[in-house]
Parts: structure tokens; sequence; C-alpha cells
């Protein structure tokens, strides 16, 4: 019955994940849903706080506030603070789920449980699309901009390819951490064969900042590892098996052509093509932040005047692609530096936990995402959750 339990939340979970680009009413799902499940676990978080004091409370939740309410203060002092107010209501969800876990794991140890369900379940919601029972509602990469290809990229029940590539990328390093430690057979050839499906998703998300996360995730844990011979051998079979895998199913010149950043328009494989001209737009950005005022380079210049600024420097309205520039243009020094400070209290609380290889090739995998591509995806944050609880992970019996 409890199992049943699980599986019909996950159904939920699912077909809200799938909808998320929906509309209902004028408003977004996506936004509908996280606003319901925040203000419960605010009520959730007042009610187990009330009934007793807890000492110690993790560093992370606290400097995970102070990252999450800067947007908003940044905003009350731009003449457009709308996307400053949605950015802090961004944030402030990973940040709730972490306070919550923290509260409810005093009585209750998920952590084990919680990491295996997070990644089979974003192992289990692709199948539907590939064996065609559903259709991808997510905003997918057409294929066709690359040249002589049709079809899209993979986003399952995601919003876009970045999204779905993190939230593979995660899961693939999570089962592939117990694939490596795993001692009975049966499950171990099981979590093998969860991996080669995971690393074949993973491929076809056309996300390389996905790419670029997982290999972190992978040869992080593959160092700590170095020393067991058995697991090295493990993991060279594994990669074996990618080859055979990639082999039968990937048209070779469409992922070399995505990865060199080459299209139909543009056939060079420069280091502006293979970037996806992120360079630039990181030179654009450190352009706009050297020239700012002081005051503003302490404090930001907030979320609106930053999407006006590099249209000026660009001609349409985008960001640096990397989190850390984004976030010293758009919310200054201080932003900046409350961000720093959430990811070393993160790494610092994860290095407290049994699991914490797994912690921390998590952790690189999401800094090597953000150095890419940015750090707006606060749902695959919640992995997290059962490093940071004041209840130490200890390995399972």
């Amino acid at each position: 019955m409890r199992h049943l339990k699980y599986i019909f939340a996950l159904l939920i979970l699912f077909f809200i994940l799938h909808f998320e680009n929906e509309y209902i009413a004028g408003i977004k799902v996506s936004h509908i849903w996280k606003i319901f499940i925040a203000f419960l676990l605010i009520v959730f978080i007042f009610l187990l706080s009330s009934k007793k004091k807890f000492g110690n409370f993790p560093n992370t939740v606290i400097w995970g506030y102070l990252f999450a309410i800067w947007p908003f203060l940044v905003g009350l002092s731009s003449d457009n603070p709308t996307y400053d107010f949605f950015s802090t209501g961004q944030r402030f969800f990973p940040i709730l789920f972490f306070h919550f876990y923290c509260l409810l794991n005093q009585k209750i140890n998920l952590s084990t449980k919680f990491l295996i369900y997070f990644a089979l379940f974003v192992t289990v919601s692709t199948i539907p699309f590939f064996l065609g029972l559903t259709q991808q509602i997510g905003k997918t990469y057409d294929l066709s901009r690359l040249g002589d290809y049709s079809g899209h990229s993979f986003v399952g029940i995601f919003q876009n390819p970045h999204a779905a590539s993190i939230s593979v990328s995660f899961a693939f390093i999570i089962i592939f951490y117990f694939f490596l430690n795993e001692r009975n057979k049966k499950l171990k050839w099981f979590l093998g064969t969860t991996c080669l499906f995971l690393f074949y998703v993973e491929i076809m998300t056309m996300a390389r900042a996905g790419y670029i996360s997982l290999a972190a995730g992978v040869i992080f844990i593959t160092i700590k590892n170095y020393k067991n011979l058995r697991k090295t051998i493990s993991f060279l079979f594994l990669i074996f098996g990618f080859g055979i895998l990639l082999y039968s199913t990937i048209d070779y010149s469409l992922l070399e052509t995505r990865i060199l950043g080459e299209t139909k328009y543009r056939k060079s494989s420069d280091i502006d093509s293979i970037s996806s001209g992120r360079f630039g737009l990181w030179a654009d950005s450190f352009s706009i932040i050297s020239n700012q005022d002081f005051i503003y380079f302490i404090g930001g210049i907030g979320l609106h005047h930053y999407r006006i600024a590099m249209y000026d420097e660009v001609g349409v309205f985008l960001f640096a692609h990397n989190g850390y520039l984004d976030e010293l243009a758009i919310y200054g020094l201080i932003g900046f530096m409350l961000l720093v400070c959430f990811l070393a209290s993160l790494a610092k609380d994860i290095k407290k936990s049994y699991h914490k290889t797994l912690g921390h090739s998590l952790l690189l995998a999401i800094i090597a995402f953000n150095f890419f591509q940015g750090f707006s995806f606060p749902l695959q944050l919640i992995v997290f959750s059962p490093f940071i609880s004041r209840t130490p992970f200890y390995r399972p019996r």
C-alpha cells in the first residue's frame, strides 16, 4: 500500500510537469503548482518548527534564503521589478524544500530513498515518450536547424532541453554512483542498464551544457574510486557499453554537428561556433559590468535593466549563458557573493554526509552547468536536500 501511494504521487507529478507549459486562466501551469506547493511548504515549516526548537540549523538554508531574497530587495529600487520578484520566487522554491526536508528528516530518514526515487522517476518518465505513448509539449530543439536532419531533441516532461538535460545528468550520476558501490549482481545489472539508457537520453536532449555537467560528475566519481580496481574495470565496461549503444542508435554526424555548434546557416567550427556565441555574450556581459557605476556594481542593476543593456550590446534580449557573470551583472557583487556562500555552504554540508562523493559530484555537475547555461532551474536543486539535513546521511543497511 505504501508503494502504491508513492506511485500515485509520482504519477501526479508526471502529469503536472508534462503540462507545465500549458495555461489555465492565463496563468502558466508551472507557476500555479509551484506557488501552491510553496504555500504548503511554508505551512508545514511553520507547523513543524512550532512543535520543537531545532538547534544547529544548516547554514545552507540560511545562505539560501539570503540568496533568494536579494533579487526582491534589488527589485524594490527598480522601475520594473517584475522580473526580480519572479527571480526571488524561483529561488525560494528549492530553499523552502530544503527547510522542510531538514525538519521532516528529524523523524524520518528519507535520504537514500529520496535520491533513488528521484533518479528512477526521471528514468521512467522518459519511457512513454520513446514508446510514442504521448507527445512532448515542452520547447524542443529543431534538428533541421543543424542541416539535413529531421526530428526534435528530447525534453520529455520538462519545459526545455536544458531542464531535461540537467535532470537526466543528475539521475545518471546517482544511478552510476550506486552502480559502482552495489554488490548484488542482479541489482548491479539493473543499475548498469539504467545508466546506458540514461546516457542515451542525455545525448538526445542535444544540450551540450548537460553533456558537460554529466561528464564533470562522472569524472569526479571515477577519480574518487581510482583505488578500487573492480570499480574502475566496471566503469570501463560501462563506457564500452556506451560505445555500442551510440554506434547502433546515434547518427554520429548529427552528434558531431551539434557538439561543434554548426548549423545549416553556419558551417565553420571555430571557437565561436563551438560555444554558440557564448564567449561573445560573456564579453558583452563583462562590458556591462565594467561600465556600471560603483553603487550598481555592488548592489546590481536588476534583471529588467540588464535585459535592456544586453539588447543594446547584441540586439536581442539574451543572457550571458553564464550564471556567475549574469549574477554579478544583475545583482551585483553582493548577489554574486551570496551565490558563492550558498554553494560553499552546500559543499561543506555535503562533506558531513556518508555519500559525500555523490553529493560533491552532483554539486560539481550543477556548478559546471551554471557556468555554461545559468542558474534558473530551481526544481532540480531539490536533489541536494538529503545532503543538508541535520540528520547525517548514513549508508543504508
